[in-house]
Order: structure tokens, then sequence, then C-alpha cells
């Protein structure tokens, strides 16, 4: 069986050797621009134009290898850091348990013209604290108010001290809730009632048969939870949804979505999704169509989502690119499968409110059909 945790030494060594660049941190940023792959960059700007960062933030740094990449990438990336930063722990073999950062937002710094004096700093004074050991709740509240910091910082925490670090991504704070432990969404959560939420579920893992003992495992089970129920369709108390779609590459198919108030779908050649039991079944059928070089972990997943988890009611953004929503919608249907159309032959009918053009200030999510409801902020 393959060992799971590799990551928490490396990440936690990590941690330490970055501290170097706390007072300095031009050699870091240089050697990242000169390092590393663009094409893992596309946080890593200062403007939606993509102009090159000015200063950065420890937990950007980690957010590089800390988004939805291949993980073959991401420990690409860890072995650059490992020599550059003459880290003795092993790279990581695997990536359990870690929340992954919304590609849409994936920076915990505000692009240049909207960062305050002091955001940088204060980023770096909660990471030192964390990672020396200190208590942080001073540093911690000072950034209550900083733009682009919310849920995201306990997630920064979390990687590079699990031990002692309770990650609050959307995953982990479903799981939590059906605990009975309570996590006001609505506002940055001031560090006494972070430290609340952590002692909570520290004495319900000591003192109940939960199945995990310590936050990483806490969070691998937040993960395997959420998706047992998004493949499974058991989300009853779900309220609504909301979903980043591409009509077709750029948005090719977005007139036809216009005209016949529909949101469409490609994979024309699987047939009726409901001819497939479930998502697995969808996975497997796909390599004899489009060939082996895949996983389709992400193809049958928009597939299986757009059957079973979208659900009239939930609102949808029409994307095109990487930096621009065409168009807000309702869904009014269920999935419906017509091959009298010419190609996207799996339908459901929306209610197109919004219509234009409106640029993100971070890049999205480049699959087909993503649900960004945990990613309040963005939303």
């Amino acid at each position: 069986m393959k060992e799971e945790f590799t990551w928490i030494p490396f990440y936690k060594e990590m941690a330490q050797k970055l501290l170097q660049f706390k007072n300095n941190r031009m050699p870091l940023v240089n050697w990242i621009y000169r390092s590393i792959d663009s094409n893992y960059l596309s946080h890593f700007k200062d403007d939606s134009n993509g102009k090159r960062v000015s200063d950065v933030d420890p937990f950007t740094v980690y957010a590089i290898f800390n988004r939805g990449i291949a993980n073959n990438k991401r420990i690409e990336i860890c072995s650059k850091f490992k020599t550059y930063l003459n880290v003795s722990a092993p790279v990581p073999q695997d990536f359990v348990g870690i929340p992954i950062m919304n590609p849409m937002q994936s920076n915990f710094m505000a692009f240049e013209a909207d960062r305050k004096n002091g955001d940088i700093k204060r980023l770096w004074d909660v990471f030192e604290a964390a990672v020396n050991n200190r208590d942080i709740k001073n540093q911690y509240d000072a950034l209550n108010g900083q733009y682009l910091i919310k849920f995201n910082l306990t997630i920064g925490l979390y990687w590079i001290r699990p031990d002692k670090f309770l990650p609050l991504d959307g995953n982990s704070r479903s799981l939590l809730k059906q605990l009975g432990i309570k996590v006001d969404e609505s506002r940055f959560l001031p560090y006494d009632s972070y430290l609340s939420i952590m002692k909570q579920l520290d004495t319900k893992m000591r003192t109940e048969n939960l199945g995990y003992q310590n936050y990483p495992s806490f969070s691998d089970a937040a993960y395997k939870t959420r998706v047992d129920e998004i493949e499974t369709g058991n989300d009853k108390k779900r309220g609504i949804h909301y979903w980043l779609y591409s009509p077709g590459e750029y948005a090719r198919m977005w007139n036809d979505c216009l005209n016949d108030k529909i949101m469409c779908l490609g994979w024309d050649e699987l047939g009726d999704f409901r001819n497939y039991k479930d998502r697995e079944a969808m996975r497997k059928k796909m390599p004899s169509i489009w060939g082996p070089n895949s996983s389709y972990v992400n193809d049958s997943l928009a597939t299986w989502q757009f059957l079973t988890t979208i659900q009239i009611g939930d609102v949808v953004f029409a994307k095109k690119g990487l930096t621009h929503i065409v168009g807000r919608g309702i869904v009014e249907g269920d999935y419906k499968y017509d091959p009298n159309r010419s190609e996207y032959i799996h339908t459901r009918k929306v209610r197109w409110t919004d219509v234009g053009d409106w640029e993100t200030k971070g890049q999205q999510a480049m699959k087909t059909l993503t649900d960004i409801t945990s990613y309040t902020d963005y939303v």
C-alpha cells in the first residue's frame, strides 16, 4: 500500500527554510520566475494582464504547488524547491489531505494596485510566528480585513504546520458542521474563534471513534466525504449551488446557449448519459472512444455532475477563456439528451438572467464544469 502523508516533513522543513527570505524577497521571486515553468505560475502576477510580481508572501509561494495541477508536476516543483532551499526531507510522493487553492483565487496577496502598505509583511509575520511555534494570535488577528484573506489563512497555516493548525476549506467546514461544530462563514474568523473550533474537534477526535485522530486525516476524510456526496447525489441539504461553465472552447457555443435558453455539454460519443449507472462507468468508457492517454477524472466528473448533481435553481456562470464571464443564468430543467442537435447534444434548460463581458481578477478553472459553491469569496 502506498504510504500517505509523505508531504508533511517536506512542507514543514520548507517553511523553516523560507524564513531566510522574510526581509529580502527578491532573490526568491527571481528564482521562481527563472526556475518554475510559467504554465504553473498563472496566479503569480501583479495585475490581470500578467505583470511580474514585485514582492511575494510565503503562502502564495506554497500555492504554486498547491493548486489544481497534476501530482507529477507538484512533485517536480517540490523537487526544485528542495534543491534551491536545501531541504533535507524527501520530496513528497503523495498529497493526501491537502486542500488545494481555487485556481480562480490562489494568491494570498492582492494585485499591486489593490495592496495596502504592510499587507505582505503581515503575512510573513504570521508565517514566522507559526513556523517558530509561537503564539500567533496577534499576527493572525492583524490580518482581519485584509483583502483576499479569509479561510485561506487557515489553509496556509495548515500547509506549514499540519500538526497544529486545522484547514477550514469548504470540505472541512462541511464535515465540521456534520459533527455539530459551528463555523461563522460570514466574516473573517478571529483567532479565538478559530482556536475554539480546533479545541472542539480535538475533543471529539480524542473521545469519539471518528476514524481520524489528527488534522491531516480529518482533512482527508472531509475530502472523501464530499466526493461521496457528489458521486452518490446524497447532498440533500445542499441549498443553491454555483457553477462555472464553459460553453465550448472559448465560448463558441455561447450564442446557441442564449438562443435556445440552455447550457449544453459535449462528449457526444458517450450517448445518453442516463445509460451509465455511475461516474466510474462513464470514466471506463472514455478511453475506448478518445484513447488511453488520460485518466478522464475531470471529464467523467463533468459529465456525471451535469447528469446528477446540478439541480433546478442552481446558478450558472458562463465563462470565456480563463479571465472572462459572459453570462449568468438559473437552471430551470433536468438533463436532456438531444440527438437532433448537430453537436453538444447534452442539455439543460437555463434562464440567462445577465449577459455581458466581465473580467475576473484571478484566473478561472480550466475545467468545463466546476462547482464553485464552496469558494464563497469568489461567488
